[in-house]
């Protein structure tokens, strides 16, 4: 059986309404074929430095799963739901677990995200950081594009980016490092310290890096099998519908360019009352 959510989590919710309602949008896949422009209400662009640490976390991420985290990440209310949703229909597994994320009016990219609970997990318990990462990309989607392959480009000088049985390492040209996984039907989450791991340390405020050792390395949680994810499965959103348009500057979704929350206003701070409240609840509620 399927569970619904409770009040207080459709409470979280409402701190994030300014999202979706100004604009009365259909909060289901949506794609675009040019990014939206910066508002009046956006705040002013962060620099190279500032980006690199933000995208830290996620740098070494497959590249299929950077564009789902990336694009998931301009939706924090719907993180945060979806999360709260998944922990309580854990139950549902496969193609079960598929079609009844299917029904849900979640976008394409959190839909995609609840075939990786942990890293689903991870952004709904650090909104702050997650939410910091939807407006760099709503605002500035190529520097942020460039400040992964800055990273990995550090990671990899390091000797901390290497081919594997999890992950397989490509320089695409110069400027270039693609990540995939190694077996196309299974997926690894790199777990890592980026304070370590790129030779620089990287600090990324409101976000907790895996249980990994000081040194710099990178570790793997279990595989997830994605092989009913790659055409798409019973749904547009699967593992296959993603990609890295590295040379565009943009995330990809079935082969168009893709910018996330087109009612996008702009970062979500901790310190706003509501948000404090409504994870209160959500907490509590667990």
């Amino acid at each position: 059986m399927i569970r619904t959510f409770p009040n207080q989590v459709l409470s979280l919710a409402l701190s994030f309404a300014l999202v979706n309602t100004t604009t009365g949008i259909n909060v289901r896949a949506q794609q675009s074929s040019s990014p939206s422009p910066t508002g009046a209400g956006d705040s002013e662009p962060q620099t190279a430095e500032q980006l690199q640490a933000l995208v830290a976390p996620i740098a070494l991420y497959p590249d299929p799963l950077v564009a789902q985290v990336l694009g998931a990440s301009t939706f924090p209310d719907q993180v945060a739901v979806a999360n709260y949703w998944l922990q309580q229909n854990k139950s549902l597994t496969g193609s079960a677990l598929m079609q009844a994320v299917n029904g849900q009016s979640w976008d394409a990219s959190i839909k995609a995200l609840t075939e990786f609970p942990s890293v689903l997990n991870n952004m709904a318990n650090n909104l702050s950081w997650t939410s910091a990462l939807g407006e760099a990309y709503h605002n500035q989607q190529s520097d942020v594009m460039a400040a992964i392959q800055t990273l990995r480009a550090q990671a990899k000088a390091a000797g901390n980016l290497k081919s594997g049985s999890q992950i397989t390492v490509k320089q695409q040209s110069p400027q270039t490092i693609v990540i995939e996984p190694t077996n196309p039907q299974v997926v690894y989450v790199p777990e890592y310290n980026p304070a370590t791991i790129y030779g620089t340390a990287y600090v990324t405020p409101g976000y907790t890096a895996g249980e990994v050792a000081a040194a710099g390395i990178v570790g793997f949680g279990a595989g997830i099998a994605v092989g009913a994810l790659m055409g798409g499965g019973c749904c547009g959103w699967g593992w296959g519908a993603w990609g890295c348009n590295w040379h565009g500057g943009a995330v990809l979704y079935n082969h168009n360019n893709f910018y996330g929350n087109p009612a996008w206003h702009g970062e979500y701070h901790p310190y706003n009352n509501a948000y404090k409240e409504s994870r209160q609840q959500l907490q509590k509620g667990r």
